[in-house]
């Protein structure tokens, strides 16, 4: 059992919304045992006081009631499989979205409002005509594109319900709209933070959090970085077409499928991001071409190579080394502090290079990331989220009959699924562990026979893919990293198997051993051989990317090994 946050998860007018309830959970790559809380069509949600904010709230006032239970004070009995029972109690930790969806919950302005941050008091629209900043001597008011964090001034659960009695107060006077427009919320008496019931379990200073998944890789960061980038490395003769060449070069384990995004620079898509002045990608896309974009970038910081040029590379290996760092953070070992230091550098960087005007208001969330990670130890974000929503959508389409029960219906068929699922991949375990086993040749039995030394009474399975930990699995035919007492092995997956002697379970892996020649910053040269390996898979730290068809490759430097 491990103490993870659990989720709700909603989907609201194209938004994603992700409501943690921090408790006990017990995970596979935790994104297995996330679980719908509740299917609502906009249609309904609309006739609700307050819409999506008045839903979530009601859900609020159900688990954390002030007049009957409370889940944090009164807890839940479980019955236990094994016998016995355990309280659970749950507080509410955090609602995780992209930014429209917090828009919708909390009654902010939003991000094309005046004040577009619904965590900080003093920042303003670098867009807003009405010089706010610019007349302000005591340098309380700050742009949304300042990239120094201790000029923020946060809310607090005081200022929100300062702010709450305000708008309450004048709600229906002459200047209420030019109110709400300077303090940046709009009054709903049946949103959240106007309703006292749930406005204190879920104040936006202690619960909203910005994804950064949308942040960086959904029209965000990342996607304006990379389109800032090479419009001014057009000049000097490299396009997308370059990029195009450069990246199919390269292969990247099996999980990642057709999200790699190799066909992202093809002329008919480069079109389109040469046209938005942006990287026109999906988010997972975005995310596994980084290391390579970054690879690239790299490459061009040579000798001869103009100071400009080397300006903007250097920009960008900011931007790469922040990204690094976000995927690094699940793993528990980034600081907030070191993530701080990281996007402040990167966001004064590209704010020199170019120009605070492309800076969109995504830039500024960023700045929010690192208490995130302070308070949760993780940061928390979208993707899987997203790849969730195909499961709803195909038992949805199928429901014909809106007339009776057709939210409950959906909700049936998504959760029989989901607990099914969780059966397959065997819910609950994070270690080692073959996926979809199956008996193996009886050219691999002798073979691990002779090698394990163990007689006919043992059992053996084999499978293409096994699962390497919470984060990783691994297929036959992935380039692989091995860590053996200090000792780094890379070479390609030929088979894994399992060995089962008395209920002592021994699970190994062949590999293709490549040979190291030389390295650099971010990458490793090697050549490819012919001698296989054995080692057992536990000791398999990690998937790689590399370059490469001939007898030499280009092997990617993995950020969190």
């Amino acid at each position: 059992m491990h103490r993870k946050p659990g989720y709700l998860s909603y989907r609201y007018n194209g938004c994603e919304l992700n409501c943690n309830v921090m408790g006990l959970m017990c995970f596979v790559g935790v994104q297995a045992a996330w679980f719908e809380m509740l299917l609502i069509r906009t249609a309904t949600c609309k006739k609700v006081n307050g819409q999506l904010s008045g839903v979530i709230g009601t859900l609020l006032q159900v688990m954390f009631s002030q007049t009957s239970h409370n889940m944090m004070s009164s807890g839940i009995m479980l019955d236990m499989h094994g016998g016995g029972q355990l309280r659970v109690f749950l507080k509410m930790g955090g609602f995780v979205a992209d930014e429209a969806a917090l828009h919708y919950v909390y009654g902010c302005k939003g991000s094309s409002g005046l004040k577009p941050c619904l965590l900080c008091q003093n920042v303003f629209n670098y867009q807003e005509v009405r010089g706010i900043v610019d007349r302000d001597a005591t340098g309380f008011a700050q742009h949304h594109t300042c990239s120094d964090y201790s000029k923020l001034v946060l809310h607090t659960p005081s200022t929100m319900r300062a702010l709450a009695a305000k708008l309450q107060a004048s709600a229906g006077t002459a200047h209420f709209g030019e109110l709400q427009t300077r303090l940046g919320w709009t009054y709903n008496p049946y949103n959240i933070p106007f309703t006292p019931a749930v406005a204190d379990i879920m104040t936006p200073s202690g619960t909203a959090v910005f994804d950064w998944m949308h942040i960086y890789f959904v029209g965000g960061v990342w996607n304006v970085h990379v389109g800032q980038s090479m419009a001014f490395l057009k000049g000097h003769g490299v396009t997308y077409a370059t990029l195009n060449a450069y990246v199919k070069e390269f292969r990247w384990p099996s999980a990642i499928g057709t999200t790699s995004g190799v066909t992202a620079f093809e002329p008919k898509r480069a079109k389109s991001s040469w046209t938005a002045g942006s990287l026109k990608v999906t988010a997972s896309e975005g995310l596994s071409l980084c290391p390579v974009l970054g690879h690239f970038m790299h490459s061009l910081d040579k000798d001869g190579t103009s100071a400009d040029v080397k300006q903007h590379v250097k920009c960008f290996m900011q931007l790469v080394g922040v990204v690094e760092l976000l995927r690094r953070s699940s793993r528990g070992n980034v600081l907030p502090a070191q993530l701080q230091a990281a996007v402040c550098r990167h966001l004064t960087s590209f704010s020199e290079l170019y120009g605070p005007g492309y800076m969109t208001i995504k830039f500024h969330y960023s700045l929010h990331l690192h208490a995130y990670l302070a308070r949760y130890g993780l940061l928390l974000n979208c993707f899987v989220h997203e790849r969730k929503h195909r499961i709803p959508k195909r038992f949805a389409n199928e429901v014909r009959n809106t007339n009776s029960d057709w939210d409950a219906s959906v909700m049936r068929e998504v959760t029989a699924y989901r607990l099914s699922h969780l059966h397959s991949l065997g819910f609950g375990e994070t270690s080692v562990a073959l996926l979809d086993p199956h008996p193996p040749s009886k050219k691999l039995v002798a073979l691990l026979q002779q090698v394990l030394e163990v007689g006919a009474g043992a059992t053996f399975a084999t499978s293409r893919r096994v699962r390497l930990d919470q984060w990783e699995k691994c297929t036959v035919g992935d380039l692989v990293l091995q860590i053996c007492d200090g000792c780094m092995t890379v070479g390609v997956v030929e088979w894994h198997a399992s060995c089962d002697v008395a209920g002592e379970v021994y699970i190994i892996s062949s590999l293709r051993v490549w040979e190291f020649i030389s390295g650099s910053d971010r990458s490793w040269k090697y050549r490819r051989t012919l001698e296989s390996h054995l080692c057992t898979t536990e000791e398999i730290k990690c998937t790689l990317i590399y370059a490469g068809a001939g007898e030499i490759a280009t092997v990617l430097k993995p950020a969190h090994v």
